[in-house]
């Protein structure tokens, strides 16, 4: 494990923006996590960042003026069969994975393995860490159905504690989770259940999910997938039909039982604004792309100027499901 100095994040983000780290590593396992530690206590280093595949970040142009700890577990051991209960036939197979695993490379491998649960997420971006910490889902699905247990690390005072959580004590909810909400730990494997699938139903959902980002996703462009949760409380949801009563269909058959973000921003007339080099999407509404050398602070510009006009236009108070790197 080394420590290294001044290393530019942007070439982490998939945003391709973001100023220097003062201090950076990659760690492969615990030992390393904690020799990362211990070079940040000696230093009395009080800012520590962790992150993953650098998806779902805004990366400040100043950069971190601290240790980011970048998560690289990448194991993934093959399925081994799990007995729903004692004396009963297997139901379900098990797959352990790191959390630094890229959530392309484990939905591929499973599909082709020929489990069932994860075949939705096709084209996902990011790492499994990062998709448990925030409850990544679409398509009516989360990464919630499938996770059977999470090893993490809680970390205190720049001491470890590793720590087991069975998928009710990981606090599950819209785009969040224990691990989010709580903010001191790191994600460092998982235990999920799969069903045998047939091969090549899987493989065809798969692609299908990658074919609609593609169709209607800026995937042209350097981007962090949605800057905005969706519409889900019922009072705002009934807020919303009121005014758009069209939308009512697509809410209880496509969008289940929510309101994408992007609608609002759509019919707010804000597609397509630009700030510097950045710009909110006329593809997919809820992204802002970095389409020309854009600055995170061209990005945060766009997002503050999203929740107002949506605040005044709409009386919906928006939630960001971005995390913030450097900013005070």
């Amino acid at each position: 494990m080394k420590i290294q100095e001044r290393i530019p994040l942007r070439d982490f983000s998939t945003y391709r923006i973001g100023g220097p780290a003062k201090y950076f590593c990659e760690v492969i396992n615990e030992n390393d996590l904690r020799e990362a530690l211990a070079f940040a206590k000696e230093r009395n280093l009080e800012l520590l960042f962790f992150m993953g595949g650098g998806s779902n970040l805004i990366i400040a142009d100043s950069g971190f003026d601290g240790l980011v700890i970048k998560l690289n577990v990448t194991s993934y051991k093959l399925p081994a069969s799990a007995e729903a209960s004692a004396g009963r036939q297997a139901t379900s197979l098990q797959v352990e994975a790191g959390a630094g695993l890229s959530m392309e490379e484990l939905v591929a491998r499973t599909t082709q393995a020929g489990l069932a649960g994860l075949e939705w997420a096709g084209g996902l971006p990011g790492s499994l860490g990062g998709a448990i910490f925030g409850n990544a889902g679409c398509f009516g699905h989360e990464i919630k159905e499938i996770v059977s247990t999470v090893r993490a690390v809680k970390i205190t005072n720049y001491q470890l504690l590793t720590t087991n959580s069975s998928n009710a004590e990981c606090e599950f909810s819209y785009r969040s989770s224990k691990f989010k909400k709580e903010g001191d730990y790191l994600i460092m494997s998982a235990v999920m259940e799969f069903k045998k699938g047939d091969l090549q139903e899987l493989i065809k959902i798969v692609q299908e999910k990658i074919d609609y980002r593609k169709n209607r996703h800026p995937l042209e462009y350097p981007n962090i997938g949605s800057i905005f949760k969706n519409i889900s409380e019922p009072e705002n949801v009934k807020k919303i039909l009121e005014k758009f009563p069209e939308l009512a269909h697509d809410v209880q058959e496509k969008w289940h039982g929510k309101i994408p973000t992007a609608v609002l921003i759509q019919k707010a007339g804000l597609a397509g604004k630009q700030q510097g080099g950045a710009q909110i999407s006329e593809k997919h509404a809820n992204f802002i792309i970095n389409k020309q050398n854009a600055k995170a602070t061209d990005v945060v510009a766009l997002i503050k100027e999203i929740k107002q006009t949506i605040k005044e236009k709409f009386d919906i108070e928006l939630e960001e499901e971005v995390r913030y790197m450097g900013f005070n």
